[in-house]
């Protein structure tokens, strides 16, 4: 559903807004995959970025690119900021996918995913299992009565809005 607002400002003429509020399907997957290298030293942290970065960012540019393959919707890497708007170490990807069966398909069977998983692996072999990276997911199945998505002022393929903008139906 999409509506146009008019609002006054009391620092000058009015303006307007788009609004859109998509219709969710029920079951939508979203996965935040958290990485967090604040305590690392500086050996583990360029081990980590020279060897398990690169493949991640490989495995999320995949899903970026390819929004329409087995119904991967939405990928983005993000960074905290800490509260002087400075880079926090801390970053997390959010993906989502049309369903939890989905996000399975891909864990099971994309080459990228598979590749990332080998190169962390490589790192706890050549740091002898001692990490101070801190890596975790979270994984939330959206109910349709209950998950509300609100856009004002985005552009059309932003969010979930190329995918549910008016039905609620993948593609």
């Amino acid at each position: 559903m999409r509506k146009t607002s008019r609002f006054t400002s009391a620092h000058g003429p009015a303006f307007r807004f788009m609004q859109a509020m998509p219709i969710l399907p029920d079951n939508l997957c979203l996965i935040r995959s958290g990485q967090d290298y604040r305590h690392c030293g500086p050996e583990e942290l360029a081990v980590y970025q020279d060897t398990v970065r690169p493949t991640l960012m490989a495995g999320m540019n995949y899903l970026q690119g390819n929004p329409d393959d087995k119904n991967y919707l939405s990928c983005r890497l993000m960074y905290e900021l800490a509260l002087d708007s400075s880079y926090a170490a801390q970053s997390f990807g959010l993906a989502i996918f049309a369903s939890l069966h989905d996000l399975e398909a891909w864990a099971k069977s994309n080459p990228t995913h598979s590749r990332i998983f080998q190169s962390f692996f490589r790192m706890v072999a050549q740091r002898n299992g001692q990490l101070d990276l801190r890596l975790w997911y979270e994984v939330m199945i959206l109910d349709r009565q209950n998950s509300l998505c609100e856009y004002v002022n985005c552009h059309p393929n932003t969010g979930m809005l190329p995918w549910f903008g008016r039905h609620g139906q993948v593609g």
